[in-house]
């Protein structure tokens, strides 16, 4: 249920809207809402309602609202965002509520773009005003009305008394039809009427009023077109303006009245007329304007009527212009110019082409006035006249020149009356012409006479101007050119530019032609396929002439032939069919004159030789002719044959009527006057068949009776032609001897005229069918003794034959016999032969088979024997399993004749288009030929037959067999129609299909039907489908059955193989062997591609191929735009798609072939053949990547063309082939447990780039009670690996996968060799909403029932990622840096994408990559963007043996890997070189050295005792050896005697320097850095170095640091005596020497200037000497 809600009480202002869906406090749901607001709170500021699309059954009144006006407007217009329209519609009962819309005492309200109707039948006025209605705008409506006669009641705008129409009305582009009054601005006084009418630009279509502004000020009337939309009288009346009229661009057809204007507003004031650019086509008045000439009122006091195209073509009173009581000042006289007014009455005798009624001061120049009718003293082309009467203004100042005055109906050119013939004008400067002897009146017969005698038109000329045509004035003679006066005029009615000196007269400034059109163009000898086309000419001499012709109501080229002479036969037309043709004369080389306007002729029904001749003798009571009466002649439904009388009381008209065919005879146009009407119709013996009198009130279509005119011996249909085939002994023909053919007392032909010459002639005669024949002498000639002849039928048969060699007289009978058209058609012995057909899949089949006998017809039958399709092809339903059909030969049983059955055109009823229908029997092969059906109007529809399955109970139930052609009923009347449809014994039902465009109905009869109806053994028809069982009273629509009885033929069989379409997956190949593949599409028309198996002795590589041959089309054929193209082939998923074919491409100029693929959207041109490749013997291959247009739609066309027209070759193409490389897929798995409401739950897989879905699912089945089985849903879809995807899953609801209790999951996995790779699953730290549960809600979307939906973008690769750590030691690089990076394969060397880092400060630096598992790398590390780099060895085991780009190789292991640190530049781990000193000076002197040698164990080399030997090679008892090590790191180590843990040092005696062991003893420890580093010379089981006699001062001195960078400190704690200082090198040279003096703690000596390497330090004291080693590093 909708919420109203309605504004109250509070004025309203804005913008509202109408809706009956609609909400909210703005929205009102009808008009009656949106009033009653209006009426109850008024409006404070302009008020819109925008009136949403839909259909308002209201009615609408609009009051008078408070605060309403000019600025306060309310609009009521259609919502502009509707698609479609906004429709006002209410269904009047009486006059009391005769309105859709009413503005009843309102002001400033609009109306714009509504559709405004009526629902009514007897009432329907649509918008109706009453009370003082001020300012209304009606904008863009559409007034659609239902008038069905000229009552108010069913006006487009219209009043209730009393009513005032006043300030400001705009009606604009507004479209109104089938109205009775269409605009009717309604006041009653000069003051209470309108300020201004504004009436423009709309579309009206009435039957009765235009447009009807009474008492408005100001009228202003543009650009409207006012059609008469029916029969009706239709009017436009201007009363009562007061200050002035304003009438432009208006387009009226077919009306009665043009524009009617009279007013007499009170004295003092002005009134301005302006008439311009008008095209008026009236029956009586053009441009009519009059107002009172008393001195009470004003008149008239500006005037302009210029340039208005008017014709006028009543049977009354005629107007062209006429303008009565403008008194306008002599400084500003009135204008009327550059007009074409053509008069062209029929009946009427008055007849004004211009009428000036006591005018003063009109400028009457450059007029053109054409009068064709009229009497001899009241047709005038242009009459002056004025009044007598003292009590008005004097008349008179008025000046006529430069026009053009034709009256070629027997009245007056012009016409002066006498109290008009002085004083009243001036004229001159005119063309005058006309068919009357007084062409000036009574007086004078010569324009010399008339000059003598009116003192007048001294420079006027005499002559015919030669208009184009009776309506198009636009000259073509000589008389007026240049014979004009300078007037001021500067351009014509057409807007063309007019001499300023010696101007044209009349409305066109025209180069006069010197080939003139012609005139009088006619038609006579019309028959049923010809007419010749007859016409008067107006120059002296031609060499030719041209008739062009084409079908009336058609705009396509007209059919131009050619002759000479005055008159043309225009053959090869069809029967009762209207043409147009106008004809043109060429008087010389380069000098043809223009076309004529175009008449119109309509074929007969019949041959000439079939027409009867009869008279019609028309008589008006009153003598004034019969006022636009036509009584029409109507055979077949077409109108045969016209009369009216056009004036007078008597005429004679002659008509051709078809023997054989029943005549109507009928009121076919209604005028007026009908009881004057009178005549009667004899036929060619003067007997008379049709009498009407006078007396009678007629009505439309009023119908005088039937006739049925015989003049021949039997219809045309039951004749047949014979052959004659004469000889002349002599051999000079026949010398004027004729043979006459009597049947039925007629001649029905005579042979031997055109045998003039020669000993044979042939001619063919149509007898009729089963009548006796008489063959007698026709014309008598001379030498009849050699005429001879036999006369055959049409089988072949000689039925009489006349020897040469006797004489014969006048009155000779050559013979007698019967005539019979064809031999017997029963029974038929033909048998067909049907090729079986093959399906494209599930699809239709056609057969074709054909009767040896054209005459007879192949008949197509289901298993049921039930005719289902008659002709030489059938095609079947859609065919999804093999199916046969059946065919046989019918044919018509000649020795029966039709027969009518059925129930009779009689009986009563109504109209009503129904599918109700009638049971049928059929007992032996039949066709049903026609029916009759009745009419009340146009309907189009199919006689449809059924199986004749179900009763009156159930209703009908059988399927639908077969229907008739289309048939169409244009009239109201009673119709036999051609069914046509040819049935097999059985049971059937009959019903009307009814089609588009019906506007009427067929009758069906409700009473009288008396079943069954029966032909005795051939059908009967049995019931109807309407009443209860064994009640059949009506009948449905066919009345009057004509059947005809036949027989069949040996029955086929037609078998429909169904077959699969075939299949186009890549790789797709045809080699055309088969012909054309079904699913290939071949362009219609000829030439046109085809499978053939060779071109003469030619093929392409031996077996069959697509063919065009335009060569074997000529060249006059027409433009060949052929295509060949493939089925629709899946492109999707492939890296390579390509197409290729061998072929014969034959170019010749003019012609070229096309290679087209189709990308989804457009079809695109890859190659283009500009010449011949290939040959027969050597047929060119092509071959095109076509990758870029793969698509789900992919085609390939190929398509010949020649151009406009050209000859051409041709093109031969075998060996199709599409393939591609299939792009490889992985498998990609959804799992969805739903809750119970699987129906919320869907979800697609999307490419995003091309938006292909390749998977989707749901909504699901609900699960009630819950079955988490049932509620599983697994699918895979394996997705090409080059693509990106969305996984989208929504839930419809809003609350996720959670319903309360169950809660579902959900996830997707790339389904990857080496397991899953699981792209989305559902978040478990989501809650829900509603029942706070853990599993099932949605990251995305609201939680108040919106739909919420997760989405993730994936690809499909299954490549498995494991993390490497690299590291590199950059203790030893010796160059500045800041941040090493790693670069390799992976990274493209990117320099610094891959940053290492160093957290612990250790300078060995660190990152961890995620690779590609079994990828294999080549890398190296660098620094700071490859400002430093490795220089690695391409020897070394980790590097690729590359010299050039030596790098660092991997393998990326299957599991997280750390790589080795390694040092820069290296492949292993950074080292130092350890060197150890031990001084066994002791041992040696005491020879205590084990025979095993002295080694060194610690943590460096795993504690061997055996494996690190120290020696003393310059034999000073200090044993040393060299180990390389990893850098910083803490040293723990014991010297041995030996090679065995029992010859180690004393571990206690190193207590001082060592650390534990852990055994109880102690290890000799150290630390190194990243240099190499040289131990202190120690003594073997000391902690200090022990030189032989050293004191102990000496021996307590410490040296540090050590290594040291240059400077070193000595220090003592022994500080007396002096110390002599030296340093020497390895090579025993003095370096440096100096003193430590007592009492100095400490000596500090710098050798920074000295190499890198080790030196001894001499300490000499009074005591001993000293020596002490010292590392120098850098």
């Amino acid at each position: 249920m909708a919420l109203l809600t309605t504004p109250m009480f509070a004025q309203l202002s804005g913008t509202y809207t109408i809706d009956p869906n609609g909400t909210g406090t703005s929205n009102y749901t009808s008009f009656t809402s949106a009033i009653s607001a209006l009426s109850t709170s008024g409006v404070n500021g302009a008020v819109t309602f925008n009136v949403k699309q839909g259909t308002y059954s209201e009615q609408v009144t609009i009051p008078s609202v408070t605060g309403a006006s000019a600025s306060n407007s309310i609009t009521f217009q259609a919502d502009p965002t509707n698609t479609s329209d906004a429709i006002v519609t209410y269904s009047p009962t009486g006059t009391s509520d005769n309105w859709t819309v009413r503005l009843n005492g309102c002001n400033d309200v609009a109306i714009k773009g509504l559709v405004i109707t009526s629902g009514g039948t007897t009432y329907g006025r649509l918008l109706d005003y009453t009370g003082n209605v001020a300012n209304i705008s009606l904008i863009d409506n559409t007034f659609d009305g239902i008038a069905s006669s000229t009552s108010s009641y069913y006006a487009g705008i219209y009043y209730t008394s009393p009513a005032q129409a006043q300030g400001n009305w705009i009606i604009s582009g507004n479209t109104m039809e089938d109205v009775s009054y269409a605009m009717y601005i309604y006041a009653t006084s000069y003051t209470t009427g309108a300020d201004t009418i504004v009436i423009e630009n709309n579309v009206i279509g009435t039957n009765y009023y235009g447009l009807y502004p009474r008492y408005g000020k100001y009228v202003k009337i543009h650009g409207n077109t006012i059609n008469n939309g029916g029969t009706g009288n239709v009017y436009n009346y201007i009363y009562y303006p007061s200050v002035g009229v304003d009438v432009q661009n208006n387009d009226l057809n077919d009306v009665y009245y043009g524009f009617y204007l009279y007013t007499a507003p009170p004295s003092g004031g002005t009134l301005d007329l302006v008439f311009e650019n008008n095209d008026i086509e009236t029956k009586y008045y053009g441009i009519y304007a009059s107002c009172s000439g008393s001195s009470s009122y004003t008149q008239f006091t500006s005037a302009s009527i210029k340039n208005n195209n008017i014709k006028v073509g009543g049977t009354s009173t005629n107007y062209g212009i006429y303008l009565g009581y403008a008194n306008f000042p002599s400084t500003a006289p009135g204008v009327i110019e550059n007009n074409m007014i053509a008069c062209n009455t029929t009946g009427a005798s008055s007849v004004y082409g211009t009428y000036l009624y006591h005018c003063a001061n009109v400028v009457y120049q450059h007029n053109s006035v054409n009068v064709t009718g009229g009497s001899s003293t009241a047709g005038r082309a242009c009459y002056l006249n004025k009044s007598t009467s003292t009590s008005y203004f004097t008349p008179g100042g008025n000046i006529i020149k430069n026009n053009i005055f034709v009256n070629v109906g027997g009245g007056y050119a012009f016409e002066a009356s006498s109290s008009a013939s002085s004083g009243y004008y001036t004229g001159d400067y005119n063309n005058f012409y006309a068919s009357s002897s007084t062409p000036f009146g009574s007086g004078s017969s010569t324009l010399s006479a008339w000059q003598t005698a009116s003192s007048q038109d001294a420079n006027s000329v005499w002559g015919d101007p030669l208009f184009a045509s009776a309506n198009d004035l636009h000259v073509q003679g000589s008389s007026p050119n240049n014979a004009g006066t300078a007037l001021g005029v500067l351009t014509d009615i057409d807007g063309d530019t007019r001499s300023t000196t010696t101007p044209d007269m009349g409305a066109d400034e025209y180069a006069p032609l010197t080939c003139f059109g012609v005139s009088g163009l006619g038609a006579a000898n019309i028959s049923d396929v010809s007419f010749d086309a007859t016409w008067s000419s107006n120059n002296s001499t031609t060499i030719g002439s041209q008739v062009r012709y084409r079908e009336t109501g058609t705009t396509g080229a007209y059919t131009v032939v050619s002759s000479t002479g005055t008159s043309i036969t225009i053959s090869g037309l069809m029967a009762s069919t209207s043409y147009d043709f106008s004809a043109r004369e060429i008087c010389s080389v380069g000098d043809t004159c223009s076309w004529s306007a175009d008449a119109s002729a309509t074929t007969a029904a019949c041959a000439l030789s079939n027409q009867c001749q009869y008279t019609v003798y028309m008589t008006d009571s009153y003598g004034d002719g019969w006022n636009g009466n036509v009584v029409t002649f109507t055979q077949s439904g077409n109108v045969n044959a016209s009369v009216t009388l056009p004036s007078g009381s008597l005429d004679t008209a002659y008509v051709g009527l078809c023997s054989w065919d029943s005549v109507s005879v009928d009121l076919g146009t209604l005028g007026s006057w009908t009881t004057e009407v009178g005549f009667v119709v004899t036929d060619s013996n003067g007997d008379t068949v049709l009498t009407h009198a006078t007396g009678t009130t007629l009505t439309a279509n009023y119908h005088f009776g039937d006739i049925l005119p015989i003049c021949t011996a039997c219809p045309p249909a039951d004749m047949c032609a014979f052959t004659v085939n004469m000889t002349d002994s002599y051999g000079d023909g026949w010398n004027g001897n004729t043979v006459s053919f009597i049947q039925n007392g007629y001649t029905v032909g005579t042979v031997g005229g055109g045998f003039t010459t020669g000993s044979s002639y042939t001619e063919s005669i149509m007898l009729c069918d089963g009548m006796p024949v008489t063959v007698q002498v026709g014309t008598l000639g001379s030498w009849t003794a050699e005429v001879g002849f036999t006369v055959v039928d049409p089988d072949g048969n000689t039925k009489l034959t006349r020897a040469s060699g006797t004489t014969f007289t006048a009155s000779t009978v050559f013979g007698t016999f019967t005539a019979a058209c064809s031999t017997p058609t029963c029974p038929v012995t033909d048998t067909l032969t049907i090729a079986s057909q093959t399906s494209c899949g599930a699809s239709p089949v056609t057969f074709a088979a054909a009767a040896a006998s054209s005459t007879n017809t192949v008949l197509w039958m289901n298993a049921d024997s039930a005719v289902v399709g008659m002709g030489n092809s059938f095609t079947t339903p859609v065919i999804t399993v093999n199916t046969d059909y059946y065919a046989a030969v019918y044919a018509d049983d000649n020795s029966m004749g039709a027969v009518h059955v059925g129930p009779p055109t009689t009986l009563t009823g109504g109209f009503g288009n129904f599918t109700n229908g009638m049971w049928f029997s059929v007992l032996k092969p039949m066709t049903i030929d026609s029916i009759s059906v009745i009419s009340n109007g146009l309907v189009n529809f199919q006689v449809r037959i059924s199986e004749g399955g179900g009763n009156k109970t159930s209703g009908h139930s059988g399927a639908e067999l077969m229907r008739s052609d289309t048939i169409s009923v244009g009239v109201a009347g009673t119709h036999q129609v051609p069914v046509n449809l040819t049935l097999t014994p059985g049971v059937y039902y009959m019903n009307m299909a009814f089609l588009g465009g019906t506007t009427g109905q067929l009758h069906r009869a409700t009473a009288g039907g008396a079943y069954p109806y029966q032909v005795a053994g051939v059908m009967g028809l049995d019931s109807v489908q309407f009443g209860a069982t064994g009640t059949n009273a009506r009948v449905y629509y066919a009345y009057d059955w004509v059947v005809s009885e036949g027989c069949t033929g040996p029955v086929s069989t037609a078998s429909a193989v169904y077959a699969p379409v075939p299949s186009s997956a890549i790789p797709y190949s045809v080699d055309f062997n088969n012909g054309i593949p079904c699913n290939w599409m071949v362009d219609a028309g000829t030439p046109t591609w085809e499978g053939v198996s060779s071109y003469g002795t030619s093929s392409l590589n031996g077996s069959a191929f697509a063919f065009i041959d335009d060569d074997a089309a000529g060249s006059s054929a027409p433009a060949v735009d052929a295509a060949l193209t493939s089925p629709v082939i899946y492109g999707i998923g492939y890296d390579t798609i390509t197409v290729e074919f061998d072929h014969y491409y034959r170019h010749i100029s003019g012609t070229t072939g096309y290679v087209e693929v189709f990308d989804g959207t457009n079809w695109v041109t890859i190659d283009t053949m500009n010449a011949t490749r290939g040959s027969w013997t050597a047929p060119a291959h092509e071959m095109y990547d076509i990758t870029m247009y793969g698509n789900m739609d992919l085609q390939v066309r190929l398509r010949y063309s020649d151009g406009t027209g050209a000859w051409g070759w041709y093109w031969a193409v075998d060996n199709f082939l599409v393939d591609g490389a299939l792009s490889p897929c992985t498998d990609v798995r959804v799992e969805i447990l739903n809750d119970i409401y699987g129906s919320e739950i869907s979800w697609y897989i999307e490419d995003i780039n091309t938006g292909i879905v390749w998977a989707s699912g749901g909504p699901y089945s609900d699960v009630s009670p819950y079955n988490a089985a049932a509620a599983l849903h697994v699918d895979t879809v394996c997705l090409p690996d080059n693509g990106t995807y969305e996984f989208r899953i929504n839930d419809s609801y809003g609350d996720g996968l959670t319903d309360g209790t169950n809660a579902g999951w959900y996830q997707v996995d790339v389904l990857c060799p080496w397991g899953d790779n699981r792209i989305l699953t559902i978040d478990t730290t989501l809650v829900s909403p509603y029942n706070s549960a853990t599993w099932g809600p949605f990251p995305y979307g609201g939680t108040t029932n919106p739909p919420m939906y997760d989405s993730a973008v994936f690809t499909t690769s299954c490549v498995q990622y494991t993390n490497v750590t690299f590291q590199v030691d950059m203790n030893k690089v010796t160059q500045g840096f800041t941040t090493p990076e790693v670069n390799g394969t992976w990274n493209n060397w990117c320099g610094n994408c891959n940053a290492m880092s160093d957290p612990d400060g250790d300078n060995i630096w660190t990152v961890t990559l995620p690779l590609e598992v079994g990828s294999n790398h080549e890398f190296k590390y660098s620094a700071d963007g490859w400002s430093i780099q490795e220089m690695n060895d391409p020897t070394a085991s980790c590097t690729n043996g590359n010299a050039t780009y030596t790098n660092r190789v991997l393998t990326v292991p299957a599991s997280d890997t750390t790589l080795p640190v390694v040092c820069w530049s290296s492949c292993d781990a950074c080292s130092i070189e350890v060197t150890f000193n031990v001084n066994m000076a002791w041992e040696v002197a005491n020879n205590a050295i084990d025979s095993n040698g002295v080694h060194v164990a610690g943590s460096f080399q795993g504690w061997s005792p055996s494996t690190t030997e120290m020696t003393d090679p310059d034999g000073d008892g200090i044993y040393s050896v060299t180990v390389e090590m990893p850098l910083n790191q803490d040293l723990f180590y014991k010297y041995i005697n030996g090679n065995d843990w029992a010859m180690a040092e004393a571990s206690g005696d190193l207590a001082a320097c060592g650390v534990s062991d852990g055994f109880g003893g102690y290890n000799r420890s150290t630390s190194v850095g990243n240099a190499d580093t040289s131990l202190a010379v120690v003594c073997f089981t000391k902690c200090y170095d022990c030189a032989v006699s050293i004191d102990e001062a000496l021996g307590t001195i410490n040296l540090f640091p050590n290594p040291t960078s240059g400077a070193f400190t000595l220090e003592r704690s022994e500080l007396a005596g002096n110390i002599e200082v030296t340093v020497i090198g390895l090579q025993g040279q003095l370096l440096l020497a100096t003193e430590w003096t007592a009492g100095q703690s400490e000596l500090n000596i710098d050798l920074s200037d000295l190499a890198a390497g080790v030196y001894m330090v001499r300490l000499t004291a009074e005591e001993g000497t000293r020596t002490l080693r010292v590392a120098v590093q850098r």
